[in-house]
């Protein structure tokens, strides 16, 4: 057999042996619980950046960190304008990321403070400061006493002591979120949500979308879920969040120190109001998957260049601020050409005093505006935001005292500008409240009345709708004004219901890795029956169905993920790769294709897209695939592994040798099929002997039981050791 008819045989072996060996990898990720088929499990290992040799085409490890594109830090601003730093250093924006330090550090961390046992657990958690360095540590007791692990706190979060501050640690070059926090407005630890099955110091990966977030400048491991270079970073958000990288500005005016004209820098004011808006919305909103890669986004650019935006359905399915889609949906902000976030607020200085925001209603609007200005008291008549933008929990976010669980840290105030009835309710009953006589307090305990009501009916209708979080929010609001038992019963059925819930599913998790498929089934199913409408439990129990076997009950739990939550793949990438799988590879594209539309920077992706194009011999649309996900992910291997193949059927040998070799590096030369590509790649260039090492290494590498491989090794390794005689 020649090279050429080598080759030409290969389409239908690799793809056979892709159903074989990338089986067993790709479903048993896809069954990984959570969010680590689509969202966290990495293509690639984590490596010590410090301990990388050169990159080169035999297995290297290659780590694409970004250069630092400019960003210079607020220090070097302070030389022209000082007195707007200074003014600056004391906003919520520089204050979201900070190193611990003792003047800044809360209370909770002194001798006596430190405690929280969560409830119904075996742990102990304990925050200390010992030789000025500030630590977690969670004790976990067991039959034969107790385990403890601390972790070195490196960044706080937080806002300044205004709600909640939560703590990090670093693990080499991996930054992970613990899981203890503190409580400003209530003065008190409370527990993030963890998963009460795992281990250690129970800290959970941070995405890079919020290190972004709290952070100016922080290089990341291109391709890796969690992994940053820890030097040369901008802890904290600074002036360039919003102008840009400053160092051409201010190599210019150092040359120029008599230019008066900024140079090299972006204004936001003379941005279009889109783009204002995008400046904000790069936090301040749902736009949290990308379609670039981390930090890449540049003032003045649109932001959805960079990201895709999710369509919440809900607001307590909301990113932890959603700000800037709900002022855009306000009237106010559809009938101006000039109203933004920065009318109503500086974000060079601290928060601004109680009653701005109705100070800014009255650059538009006039008294006579508000047909309720007559009927309301004077001291409430002002109080525009009050009224059209009220303060609410937002319980997407939430944490667990030793009192209560599910509870929002702090109100945040309503950005869709607009009439609230029970907000003018609770504003007069509050004005109410402080004034004298019978009249005043009959009439408050009338409003009382009617707040409650209504926000016992939402507690009904919102539970009806199996949306319990908002429910177990309006029960609270209900408290607020009654003392209701059959309310506080309620309240306490919801949360042990809530609660349930997220036991069970971790509980699942539990039993899917420990091999009881079937138990985990059981519990997913009776999720559902209790909320029917939560995507990620569908997921799960379609993949945990396809596993074993039973594809028609697997689809239709997929088909749910996307009907129940729009901006969530996980669904449509299983569907398709359960067509793939089927030998249906119109169908997995069809599906993949709209997985990728909800997750457009994806790698795993964007190599399913390319084994279903390979399905198709459709070889250059499948090398187009192969590389986004390397660009993606540099060293995702079986990626590599297929820009191997589709390469060599095009004739690209020197660059498919190239791909194949850094596959088999990657993988350390132990998965049978990469080798074996490889080996066909030396064939067909007509370096035999080459050939037949790889062969042998691969049939080194393949498992025993896998006769049909071995097989299929042996045959090739005995034509690599004939070859064709030259023609």
């Amino acid at each position: 057999m020649n090279p050429s008819e080598a080759r030409s045989g290969l389409v239908h072996r690799w793809v056979r042996s892709a159903l074989g060996a990338v089986l067993a990898l790709t479903i048993g990720m896809a069954l990984y619980f959570g969010v680590a088929y689509l969202r966290r499990a990495e293509p690639h290992p984590v490596v010590k950046l410090d301990l990388l040799p050169a990159a080169d085409e035999r297995g290297e490890l290659v780590v694409s960190i970004p250069m630092n594109p400019g960003y210079v830090g607020h220090e070097a601003c302070a030389a022209c304008h000082a007195s707007r730093v200074a003014e600056f250093k004391t906003s919520r924006h520089c204050l979201a990321c900070r190193p611990p330090r003792p003047e800044i550090m809360p209370v909770g961390f002194k001798p006596g403070q430190g405690g929280f046992e969560p409830r119904d657990s075996d742990l102990q958690f304990e925050m200390v400061e010992r030789g000025g360095k500030y630590y977690q540590t969670v004790i976990r007791k067991t039959a034969t006493g107790s385990a403890a692990v601390s972790s070195p706190i490196a960044f706080i979060y937080g806002s300044g002591g205004a709600a909640d501050e939560v703590f990090f640690t670093l693990r080499d070059d991996r930054l992970f979120e613990l899981p203890m926090v503190w409580l400003h407005p209530t003065h008190e630890w409370a527990a993030s949500p963890f998963d009460p099955y795992g281990g250690g110091d129970f800290a959970r990966e941070m995405t890079p979308r919020c290190v972004e977030c709290h952070n100016t400048w922080f290089p990341h491991v291109a391709g890796s879920v969690n992994q940053y270079q820890r030097e040369h970073n901008l802890v904290g958000i600074s002036c360039e969040k919003c102008h840009g990288p400053g160092q051409a500005h201010v190599d210019y005016h150092r040359r120029h120190s008599r230019a008066t004209a900024p140079h090299d820098i972006i204004r936001p004011a003379l941005l279009p109001r889109e783009r204002q808006m995008d400046l904000c919305a790069q936090c301040h909103s749902n736009a949290i998957k990308y379609r670039k890669p981390a930090f890449s986004y540049r003032p003045g650019e649109p932001l959805e260049a960079s990201f895709l935006t999710l369509h919440t359905r809900r607001p307590e399915d909301d990113h932890v601020a959603n700000q800037t889609q709900y002022l855009q949906q306000s009237r106010c902000f559809q009938q101006s050409d000039s109203l933004t976030c920065t009318t109503c607020h500086d974000p060079h200085r601290a928060p601004p005093p109680e009653g701005v925001g109705s100070m800014s209603c009255l650059n538009c609007h006039s008294a006579d505006n508000c047909p309720d200005q007559l009927r309301l008291p004077s001291a409430v008549r002002a109080n525009c935001a009050g009224c059209h933008m009220p303060s609410l929990n937002k319980i997407q976010v939430y944490f667990f005292t030793a009192a209560d669980a599910y509870l929002p840290p702090v109100k945040r105030c309503e950005h869709r500008i607009a009439i609230y009835p029970q907000a003018r309710r609770k504003l007069l009953h509050e004005w109410r409240r402080s004034q004298p006589g019978a009249d005043n307090a009959e009439e408050a305990a009338r409003l009382a009345r009617d707040i409650s009501a209504q926000a016992l009916a939402d507690a009904k209708r919102y539970r009806s709708e199996y949306r319990l979080l908002a429910a177990i929010d309006a029960c609270r609001e209900t408290l607020q004004f009654t003392d209701d038992a059959a309310v506080r019963g309620e309240l306490d059925e919801l949360l042990a219901v809530q609660t349930r819930l997220d036991r069970d599913f971790f509980e699942a998790i539990r039993l899917k890795d420990a091999g009881h498929s079937n138990a985990a089934i059981s519990l997913l199913e009776q999720i559902l029956k209790i909320k029917p409408d939560w995507a990620k439990a569908h997921g799960r129990l379609g993949s945990l169905y396809a596993a074993v076997g039973r594809r028609e009950l697997a689809q239709q739990h997929l088909l749910e993920v996307s009907r129940n939550d729009s901006d969530d793949p996980y669904g449509e990438a299983m569907l398709g790769w359960l067509a793939y799988l089927a030998g249906r590879p119109d169908e997995a594209l069809r599906q993949y294709r709209l997985a990728d539309a909800r997750e457009p920077y994806n790698a795993r992706i964007q190599w399913e897209i390319g084994l279903a194009e390979v399905q198709l011999n459709h070889w250059h649309e499948a090398e187009v695939r192969f590389e986004t996900a390397l660009e993606i992910a540099p060293n995702f291997a079986a990626a590599l592994h297929g820009l191997d193949h589709v390469l060599r059927q095009q004739g690209q040998l020197e660059m498919a040798l190239s791909c194949g070799l850094r596959a088999a590096g990657l993988t350390g030369w132990k998965d049978a099929e990469v080798v074996l590509s490889l080996a066909e790649t030396y064939a067909a260039l007509g370096r035999f002997d080459e050939a037949q090492q790889a062969a042998a290494r691969a049939l080194q590498a393949a498992n025993r039981d896998n006769l049909s491989l071995i097989v299929r090794i042996r045959e090739r390794l005995e034509a690599f050791q004939a070859p064709p005689a030259p023609k």
